[in-house]
């Protein structure tokens, strides 16, 4: 493939994340399978997404300032994604199933899963610097918040409000304390949504590492697809940070991405990541050609006949000249 091809393809990309608003949007995003979260001795008619999106009209109703707002049910990775970077939204309610073991049918360890069961949690790195809150109503929400804020992942949303619980958590009930939260910031200053005049276009939510920075270097970062059927959604991460991420496609994808230096052998890798677990069948993630302007070549983990290693997620390792 040329370079002029690549760069080509990522202006396109990058084309459609710089047109700038300065409205602000609250948008709640619900991942609950209705049948599997009905409460016992209740009607098959009742729909926990239906209740969640009234409850969520009522409690706007309430607020002393008027907010444009959307709810999405059955939400996934790539919804999730196009609204941490919308740059009309500055509230974000998420709904959905978290927590640090394997309970309310999570796959693995420290999830937040959507109603596939896919794990997205690493996708909230990618929240725009336009973002003003993020409510994560979800069992034990609080720690990922925390954790994430510790690791400098919302260091550009310097503005950030979040709120979680550090407990088991009622969608319902989360997400009334989460409105009230909201309400009470919005109440103490009526222009906390609002948009800066000077707010900055959000190209790429991976762009705030600075590229003149030592630790990183500048890699194009391509997605082939080389099966009849569609590639998964995935998220590339080097080591737990989120470095980009490719929607559902057919076609070929092409990011510039930061990858972080160093000698650390972890550090080596990048996983493309579905999210789904190791027992879900074989689903097509696509094949990841990594082009860098250092030595060595990205090789993919393999079997000898060129099948990749895993199901859900692929493992390329940098191999020095």
């Amino acid at each position: 493939m040329t370079q002029n091809l690549i760069k080509l393809i990522i202006f396109i990309g990058l084309l459609c994340g710089t047109t700038q608003s300065f409205a602000h949007k609250i948008v709640l995003l619900t991942s609950l399978n209705p049948e599997t979260n009905r409460p016992p001795l209740r009607l098959k008619s009742w729909n926990i997404n239906k209740k969640l999106e009234k409850k969520f009209n009522q409690y706007l109703s309430k607020f002393n300032t008027s907010l444009s707002a959307e709810v999405i049910h059955f939400a996934g990775p790539t919804e999730l994604y196009r609204t941490l970077r919308d740059p009309e939204v500055t509230a974000l309610i998420w709904v959905g199933h978290a927590g640090f073991g394997d309970s309310e049918g999570l796959g693995q360890t420290r999830s937040i899963v959507d109603h596939k069961g896919r794990d997205i949690k690493s996708l909230f790195q990618a929240a725009g610097p336009q973002l003003k809150y993020l409510a994560l109503v979800g069992c034990q929400g609080a720690f990922f918040l925390n954790e994430w804020r510790d690791k400098g992942y919302f260091s550009h949303v310097p503005k950030l409000q979040t709120y979680g619980r550090e407990v088991k958590t009622d969608a319902r009930k989360g997400l009334r304390k989460a409105m009230k939260r909201l309400e009470e910031l919005v109440d103490h200053d009526s222009k906390f949504l609002e948009q800066e005049t000077n707010q900055p276009s959000i190209k790429s939510p991976f762009q705030y590492y600075q590229k003149n920075d030592d630790q990183y270097e500048i890699a194009q970062v391509i997605r082939l697809n080389e099966a009849k059927e569609e590639m998964e959604a995935v998220q590339i991460l080097q080591k737990d940070r989120l470095i980009a991420f490719f929607p559902q496609s057919n076609t070929i994808q092409a990011k510039e991405v930061l990858i972080k230096r160093s000698n650390l052998k972890s550090a080596k890798k990048i996983v493309l990541e579905s999210g789904f677990g190791p027992l879900t069948k074989d689903i097509n993630l696509g094949r990841l050609n990594i082009e860098a302007d250092e030595g060595g070549h990205w090789d993919l983990f393999q079997t000898p006949s060129g099948k990749p290693i895993g199901i859900g997620k692929h493992i390329y390792q940098h191999i020095g000249d």
